[in-house]
C-alpha cells in the first residue's frame, strides 16, 4: 500500500514553456513594484556581476600575459582555496587570543 505522500512522477501535467515564462515576468514585475526587493536585488546583483566578469578578465590575463599554463593556473586556484579554507579554520582560535 503505497503512503499518502507518495505520488507518480506522471500523475500532473508538466506546465508549458508558455506558462513558465508567464510566471517568470509576473515574478519580475513583483520584483520591479516592490521597492525593498528591487533595492535588494540590485545590491546584490551588481557586486556579484561585476565579480563574475573581473574573474574572466583574471584568467585571460593570466593565461596571455603571463603565459602560465593550465596546470599553473589550477594550482594557483588550488593555493588561493587553500589558504582561505586555511584562514576560515584559524579564524575562532585567533579571535580568543
Amino acid at each position: 500500500m503505497d503512503a499518502p505522500f507518495e505520488r507518480d512522477a506522471f500523475s500532473h501535467p508538466v506546465a508549458s514553456s508558455r506558462d513558465i515564462l508567464k510566471d517568470i515576468v509576473e515574478g519580475l514585475k513583483a520584483l520591479w513594484d516592490t521597492s525593498f526587493s528591487r533595492t535588494m536585488t540590485i545590491v546584490i546583483l551588481a557586486p556579484s556581476l561585476l565579480a563574475a566578469m573581473w574573474q574572466v578578465v583574471y584568467v585571460l590575463d593570466m593565461m596571455r600575459y603571463l603565459r602560465l599554463g593550465v596546470l599553473v593556473y589550477g594550482a594557483l586556484t588550488m593555493c588561493g582555496a587553500m589558504g582561505g579554507l586555511f584562514g576560515a579554520l584559524m579564524r575562532t582560535p585567533l579571535a580568543h587570543r
